[in-house]
């Protein structure tokens, strides 16, 4: 996939990856909206973190790239539900991201485009070390152990996936944030077929996050290179497949097809 000079990877697949994102993040606040009006008395807090959001566009058109999205899409739910608190905790590996993401929420805040109840930190900490994240780990100790929310990570490679501990300690630290991954699953089984390594596949390395249900939505038609899915995991048990949108249970019939297609190396002469 190439990658521009901001470390920010772009490809004919952006474009349906943005539109998957940004569907996902609807259905997941609507979701996370209808249980808090379960419990009136509860506080309201919806968290979501961005662990690798580089810079708000994407380099390829300029487009708005997953922190701008959230960004938007948060803040109409905010107008909406003024007694709800959001949280956006933006984080990037590249400092140079991370400033020009700053600089663009200023220039939305002037537009008076985002509303009170809508608070955002940004973070640039090194995700691909198994010991980075500092701040945002010691975030993770003043939050509610009962937070809501969901956790997303996109990275250019596999090394985020496979070196970090960082899904883990949040699916263990606060386990009713849901996690949302981008994973390129034909890097992962590039590097499986490398010597000395320690991947495995993918469908195996999931286990070690320890959520209730997994969804995976299939990889697009116009996607000939990379096998670039979504990986879904919650504990809420009301998840159903969405095959409008290509999202299965990993249990389901359709689901194991796609998790054995993305996570092995059909033979010697699979392109990877």
């Amino acid at each position: 996939m190439p990658i521009s000079k901001t470390g920010i990877g772009h490809s004919e697949c952006t474009a349906d990856k943005q539109e998957g994102f940004e569907k996902w993040l609807h259905m997941n606040i609507s979701i996370w909206l209808k249980i808090f009006e379960k419990y009136p008395n509860k506080i309201k807090r919806y968290y979501y973190f961005d662990l690798m959001c580089g810079d708000g566009n994407s380099p390829d058109n300029n487009e708005k790239g997953s922190a701008l999205i959230a960004i938007n899409t948060i803040s109409k739910y905010a107008y909406l539900n003024r007694d709800i608190s959001f949280y956006l905790i933006l984080n990037d590996i590249e400092y140079g991201n991370v400033n020009n993401l700053r600089e663009k929420i200023k220039a939305i805040k002037i537009q008076n485009q985002i509303p009170e109840n809508v608070k955002i930190k940004t973070y640039c900490q090194d995700c691909e070390n198994e010991d980075g994240y500092e701040e945002i780990f010691s975030l993770l100790e003043i939050i509610d152990y009962k937070a809501k929310g969901l956790v997303y990570l996109d990275p250019n490679g596999c090394k985020s996936i496979y070196k970090s501990n960082v899904l883990k300690v949040i699916a263990k630290v606060i386990p009713n944030l849901d996690i949302l991954i981008r994973c390129p699953t034909v890097a992962i089984k590039r590097c499986m077929g490398a010597k000395f390594t320690n991947y495995f596949p993918l469908k195996n390395k999931i286990k070690e996050i320890d959520k209730n249900i997994w969804l995976v939505r299939d990889v697009a038609e116009i996607d000939k290179r990379y096998q670039w899915v979504f990986l879904f995991a919650t504990n809420y048990r009301d998840y159903r497949a969405w095959k409008k949108e290509r999202w299965y249970l990993i249990d389901s019939k359709e689901g194991e097809i796609i998790m054995n297609k993305i996570s092995h190396i059909k033979d010697k002469g699979e392109n990877i």
